[in-house]
């Protein structure tokens, strides 16, 4: 009931920081809907552009297609039973996919030949967005297992990346304008806050 009432939170307060008249950070809390999109200066938090985007370099793909931490159950990693090896996999996950959002954020956005393929792109990256949410959700639910205050402040650590979203998410709006479409953050992050559960079950490690 607590986690609930804690998800309800992030989503209200996310809602107050992607409204126009938002200025102000949001509060923390435990789950990494804690810390949503809210104002001040982000860090770095890019990507790389899809095939078929003028004048940018190609992507690796979707998320499905080989993104980290994307096969379901995180098939192929490693056996891991410390709290801390489980929790530095999933943050070096959520890493290797902040840096994609790193580039996406510092460079043109792409333009494509139909509304079609401008789609497929924003829903490979919307894809990775929710994977980043899920990894760095499932690092602090390892490191809950533990009561060793250094894995727990790793997992809490890159939760502060959630703050960047907003940014991202007005950046996808912008590149929806140059290629023709409509897209709204506040309804685009909700999708993602949806998916997340889904997709976090499937990048579990095994116990």
């Amino acid at each position: 009931m607590r986690r609930r009432a804690r998800a309800a939170a992030a989503v209200l307060a996310l809602g107050l920081a992607l409204a126009p008249a938002a200025g102000r950070a949001s509060p923390g809390g435990d789950g990494p809907g804690a810390n949503v999109p809210g104002a001040g200066a982000p860090a770095p938090f890019g990507a790389a552009a899809a095939p078929g985007a003028a004048g940018m370099a190609p992507s690796p793909g979707s998320p499905a297609a080989g993104a980290p931490g994307s096969a379901p159950g995180a098939a192929g990693a490693p056996p891991l039973r410390a709290p801390r090896e489980r929790v530095e996999y999933h943050v070096r996950q959520a890493d290797e996919l902040a840096a994609h959002f790193d580039e996406v954020r510092q460079r043109d956005c792409p333009h494509f030949a139909t509304p079609d393929e401008w789609r497929a792109y924003l829903d490979g990256e919307v894809d990775r967005l929710v994977l980043l949410v899920a990894h760095l959700e499932q690092a602090w639910v390892e490191a809950k297992k533990t009561g060793d205050d250094d894995v727990r402040r790793t997992a809490k650590a890159p939760r502060r990346r959630l703050a960047e979203a907003r940014p991202l998410l007005e950046k996808f709006e912008a590149c929806a304008r140059d290629n023709g479409d409509a897209l709204a953050p506040l309804p685009l992050w909700a999708r993602i806050q949806r998916e997340v559960p889904r997709r976090q079950a499937e990048i579990a490690l095994p116990e």
